[in-house]
């Protein structure tokens, strides 16, 4: 915002217009939450009581308003500076370097296909984790697997841009993808 009007942030001519972005962008946002309920009112009706967990909804992957790539980026970025990853622990599932190594990479390179296709497996896991009965009994492992899937959402919204809701997400071609 600051280099397309060529101002200052803390100049209060950017105010009014930063408030007319926020306007715009937050209608963006309700506009395709409404579509949403909509699309998940029809599947109740049909029966389906949850969402596909493979599926983009106005939340999962986190949205972000504006140029949802550089959200993602800088929420990565934010998070590679950080001194301690949950992962330094050795745990029973090997996925924290894999995707401590893609994040850090993503920052620098763009991945290629291949490099993202290896995340799949590790995005099932985090989804079959997270949605497991019985996950109070390991917690570590329930953060775990959450963080995971929130790195690999911003990972996927960063490379490859936000997908429509109600649609699925992976680092699979959208043929191979299970519903």
């Amino acid at each position: 915002m600051q280099a397309k009007l060529e101002l200052e942030w803390r100049d209060p001519d950017i105010l009014v217009p930063a408030i007319d972005l926020l306007e715009a962008e937050r209608a963006i946002h309700l506009s395709v939450a409404e579509k949403y309920g909509q699309f998940r009112r029809r599947q109740k009706a049909d029966g389906y009581r949850f969402p596909p967990r493979t599926h983009v909804t106005p939340r999962d992957p986190i949205r972000w308003h504006g140029d949802e790539r550089l959200g993602a980026r800088h929420l990565l970025l934010h998070w590679s500076r950080r001194p301690n990853h949950i992962w330094d622990d050795p745990g029973p599932q090997a996925v924290g370097r894999v995707v401590v190594e893609a994040v850090e990479r993503s920052l620098v390179v763009t991945p290629t296909p291949e490099e993202l296709r290896e995340l799949q497996p590790v995005l099932d896991w985090a989804r079959r984790q997270i949605h497991v009965v019985g996950w109070e009994t390991d917690r570590v492992q329930y953060r775990l697997a959450w963080s995971t899937y929130r790195l690999l959402g911003q990972l996927h919204v960063l490379t490859q841009g936000a997908t429509a809701v109600a649609e699925p997400w992976g680092f699979l071609p959208a043929a191979n993808r299970s519903r």
